[in-house]
């Protein structure tokens, strides 16, 4: 589930993580790391899309894993991220394409 030295999905993924914890700021963020790295955010709705749906796969599993009485704190939070997830990878995606 790891990139091998890309930027933009690595970018994209930890956006993801960003928007799905309800954390604001995405944009200047973003821009920052644009700024910081040199490299050109053209075509990052299509990667933000791909990091949500790889982010909505991963958080299933731990939902499903929860189901079957793993224990801990914070899985009960985890019923609607994975649906949350894929509905930001659409929302980019019909943004972006």
């Amino acid at each position: 589930m790891s990139t091998l030295c890309d930027p933009l999905t690595d970018l994209a993924l930890l956006v993801g993580y960003k928007r799905l914890g309800e954390q604001a700021g995405n944009e200047s963020f973003t821009d920052s790391a644009s700024a910081v790295s040199g490299h050109d955010l053209v075509g990052f709705g299509f990667y933000f899309a791909l990091a949500a749906l790889k982010l909505a796969g991963a958080l299933k599993g731990v939902r499903a894993r929860h189901l079957r009485k793993t224990v801990g704190p914070g899985f009960s939070r985890l019923a609607d991220t994975p649906e949350m997830a894929i509905a930001l990878g659409l929302t980019s995606l019909k943004e972006h394409i």
